[in-house]
């Protein structure tokens, strides 16, 4: 099963996530906004094998209204630490999982620049559902 797929946008960023259940849904979602930022980048080619020797996790803890709010807020999260920290996040780990609440970690790299700059993940257009056996999000970051 893929991870993720790009959707044609007319201005911005569409993105359709899969996994078998929502926390894989959640890493992979964060996966396809990382790889995006990176796209162009050699960073990509390395990154595996380098994450594994250095960078430390960062916990993130996030609580919302509901799963719409909880995947935007674990987005957004990430990327208001990409910024703060000059980094992209290539790894992620979901620890405790409800609708409305996440704790998780997430290790980085440091980048001067990025193929890609992603302002936001956006609540248009946003679709989280159960399909047959997998779960699939939809949506939307402002570029």
């Amino acid at each position: 099963m893929q991870k993720y797929e790009i959707l044609e946008h007319p201005a911005d960023l569409k993105i359709r996530v899969f996994g078998k259940d929502l926390p894989e849904v959640f890493v992979n979602a964060a996966l396809a906004m990382a790889e995006q930022q990176t796209r162009n980048s050699e960073i990509k080619k390395f990154y595996p094998e380098r994450s594994r020797r250095v960078g430390n996790w960062e916990t993130v803890e996030i609580e919302s209204a509901d799963l719409e709010s909880l995947l935007v807020d674990w987005l957004s999260e990430i990327l208001y630490r990409g910024e703060v920290n000059k980094k992209v996040y290539f790894d992620f780990a979901i620890k405790e999982f409800q609708k409305t609440k996440l704790r998780g970690k997430i290790k980085g790299v440091a980048v001067q620049q990025k193929s890609l700059d992603i302002k936001a993940a956006t609540y248009h257009d946003l679709s989280i559902k159960k399909t047959g056996q997998y779960w699939r999000a939809t949506l939307i970051f402002d570029i």
